[in-house]
């Protein structure tokens, strides 16, 4: 998984997004943690929301600027 890395993430603060939906049903319960993991590591994304959707969980984090 190349996102969420330094490259990806200064590309959406380039467009101007604010918030991120990751949707734990799309992928597998492995790489919904991998990923929100690394979210939560970087100083330039907060966590806001967790949501168990019936699909899989869903996870809102907020861009930093």
């Amino acid at each position: 998984i190349s996102f969420p890395d330094d490259q990806s993430i200064a590309a959406l603060k380039e467009r101007g997004v604010e918030l991120l939906v990751i949707h734990g049903g799309m992928m597998s319960p492995e790489e919904f943690g991998e990923m929100t993991s690394a979210l939560l590591a970087r100083p330039d994304i907060e966590a806001m929301a967790r949501f168990d959707a019936p699909l899989g969980p869903d996870a809102v984090f907020r861009v930093r600027r």
